[in-house]
């Protein structure tokens, strides 16, 4: 079902949702929890315990990788019973008539189901009414609903925001543009400079959460974009083939999905390299070469292909595995650098279903294991197994909509743009078919792409 893979995916905590599931039937059946857990975990490719000790779901109080208003949010979809989230959703929608906002069409409630609370939060965010800066929303939400435990602990949220946003907005001293920093100081009453230098002590913290980029070389664009394909000749090669009975189609799209991601890192200042129809060799050539000549503050690296589960493939239709190319992208040479990598490709040849026309197209004819590095963020065009959509004239889903958040919100960084993306190509549909994007990420700062 489309709803339960999108479930996995909102509220950065997407991994412990899963278990929910699986931990209410063994609640309802205690004999075959261990089966299940095993199976789930097999199927997901991780452990819960092992993802709970580094994401710490249900621990408010962290929030080392986990945007803390999302921990919020998300520990309420936890939580809340069936009951108290239709109240909620009743009150929530009042909030938005006497607001004057636009709340979900009826259209658009098919979608959303009470069982799926987190999607309504990612409508939330997307929309602006919750933000990682504000949540003044929902506190008034959880008063009227006589909620107070809640009004409190989310009032209590937005004071701890408040004064983290106030400290960061100091982070920088307002100078007279006529008089260097000592002689501030030395102008200054002794309180004024005392509390000033606290300030900028506090800063450090704030400056050291967020990836240093260099205007002058801010980053370096990769862009392998695979149209044409034909099938591998060679016996060595045979076992790594598309598994299937047809030549891999051509791309036709694709092109505008590589113009417009120049376009759009051209403004940010990248420079940028564009490789076309590289056999699966050729590619490992090329992202060795790039990662051995790197001096750019960031790299990106977009590859728009065919693709299946955990792998991606050359023009010459033999599998690459994306494990191996994050393993290349990871080299020690670039360690402490943000790298993002940007997968067009199908993960799967299912479609997710909300019949079709001949204006799309998919880009699918090993289990994934996450990548066990740091600084790399990885967005997929689509969750394991499933298609990724293609327009024949337009480009991608993806590709489009990455580019426009990306010029639509200069002051996000790069995990905020990402959950837009996220929300806004959730939306679309096919037929009855649509798409769900995933982000994996072991950032551990945030990422600013400013336009220049």
């Amino acid at each position: 079902m489309v709803l339960q893979n999108f479930e996995e995916l909102t509220c950065h905590s997407k991994v412990t949702t899963q278990f929910r599931r699986v931990e209410s039937v063994i609640d309802m059946n205690p004999s075959v929890g261990g089966d299940i857990t095993l199976k789930t975990e097999c199927t997901l490719s991780f452990k819960k315990d092992d993802m709970i000790s580094r994401y710490l779901p249900l621990q408010k109080e962290v929030s080392l990788q986990v945007d803390l208003v999302r921990k919020y949010c998300y520990r309420l979809c936890e939580e809340f019973t069936r009951a108290k989230t239709i109240a909620f959703l009743e009150n929530l929608e009042k909030d938005f008539a006497c607001k004057n906002l636009k709340y979900i069409s009826r259209d658009e409630k098919k979608a959303y189901t009470v069982d799926c609370l987190e999607m309504y939060f990612l409508f939330l965010e997307t929309e602006e009414y919750i933000t990682s800066q504000n949540v003044k929303n929902l506190a008034n939400v959880f008063k009227q609903m006589d909620l107070l435990n809640l009004h409190d602990e989310f009032t209590d949220l937005q004071d701890k925001i408040s004064k983290k946003e106030a400290a960061r907005c100091l982070c920088t001293p307002k100078y007279n543009v006529d008089r260097t920093p000592h002689e501030f100081y030395r102008s200054s009453s002794s309180k004024e400079a005392e509390e000033l230098s606290e300030t900028e002590e506090n800063s450090v913290e704030s400056i050291a959460d967020v990836y240093d980029i260099n205007p002058k070389c801010p980053g370096l664009l990769l862009i392998i974009n695979n149209e044409y394909f034909h099938t591998e000749s060679r016996k060595e090669y045979q076992n790594k083939l598309a598994k299937t009975d047809f030549k891999l189609e051509n791309r036709n799209g694709s092109q505008a999905d590589k113009t417009r991601l120049e376009e759009t890192f051209r403004r940010l200042g990248f420079d940028i390299v564009s490789e076309d129809n590289l056999i699966h060799v050729e590619m490992l050539k090329v992202l060795l070469r790039t990662v051995k000549k790197f001096q750019h503050s960031c790299l990106v690296v977009a590859i728009l292909s065919h693709g299946d589960q955990g792998i991606v493939y050359g023009a010459n239709s033999v599998s690459l595995e994306i494990t191996e190319i994050q393993r290349i992208v990871c080299d020690k040479g670039l360690s402490g650098k943000p790298k993002v990598l940007l997968l067009q490709a199908c993960q799967g040849s299912d479609c997710q279903k909300i019949n079709g026309d001949d204006w799309y197209q998919t880009d699918s004819p090993k289990k994934y294991t996450p990548p066990r590095t740091t600084d790399l963020l990885t967005f997929r065009a689509t969750i394991s197994g499933y298609s990724a959509v293609r327009h024949v004239v337009h480009g991608t889903w993806f590709i489009q909509n990455f580019c426009k958040a990306i010029e639509e919100y200069p002051n996000d960084h790069i995990q905020e743009i990402c959950t837009k993306v996220i929300a806004e190509v959730s939306r679309k549909t096919w037929g009855e078919k649509c798409m769900v994007p995933l982000m994996e990420t072991t950032f551990t700062k945030r990422l600013y792409l400013k336009m220049i």
